[in-house]
């Protein structure tokens, strides 16, 4: 039961929080790509719960520095954890009950909840999805998540809920799929 505007596609906001953090922002089945083709870089949007840790931007405090894989790794670090070398090993002892490692991933997963609430207040979207790998952690990270989203909302959204991609792990290659019905296989001018 997904909310459809009249005559049109469902609006869509897509977080895809992996090595990195990005996205997408889809209206009437058309991406918006944004006057630089930037739209949907949400890795770079401020958070709180990031501030004072640098970016590869060159700036502090963006979501991607608590939210992604490598990041939630080594917030586990900071908190005193014992060395991760990956986002698998951290979510293993959060499944194990370590405190450190239950803390990084909530961390990550509710600054990624708040930034999309936000943006969900600001777009108003009909779906919200949130694929990539950090995710796949389970109950534990979308908990975090969707009580993070959910505490952003404004009353018209209270009914919107962040969910995984329908397709899975395979959403990225039918995305790009279904981008070949909306783009040009060449730009107007270009030389073949």
């Amino acid at each position: 039961s997904r909310a459809r505007r009249p005559g049109g596609h469902a609006s869509l906001l897509f977080a895809a929080v992996g090595t990195g953090a990005g996205g997408a922002v889809a209206v009437d089945g058309r991406m918006l790509h944004g006057a630089a083709g930037i739209a949907g870089h949400l890795g770079h949007i401020p958070s709180s719960a990031a501030e004072g840790l640098p970016c590869t931007c060159g700036s502090t405090g963006h979501l991607e520095v608590i939210a992604s894989g490598p990041a939630i790794t080594a917030h586990y670090e900071r908190l005193g954890g014992r060395p991760a070398d990956r986002l698998e090993t951290v979510a293993a002892l959060a499944a194990e009950g370590d405190p450190s490692a239950i803390r990084a991933i909530t961390t990550g997963a509710a600054a990624a909840g708040r930034a999309l609430g936000g943006l969900a207040n600001t777009l108003g979207p009909d779906r919200v999805v949130v694929g990539g790998g950090v995710p796949r952690i389970g109950p534990l990270y979308w908990d975090a998540l969707t009580a993070a989203f959910t505490a952003e909302l404004m009353a018209p959204l209270h009914h919107l809920r962040p969910e995984p991609p329908r397709f899975g792990h395979d959403a990225a290659v039918v995305g790009a799929a279904a981008l070949t019905r909306t783009l040009p296989l060449h730009s107007p001018g270009a030389t073949r």
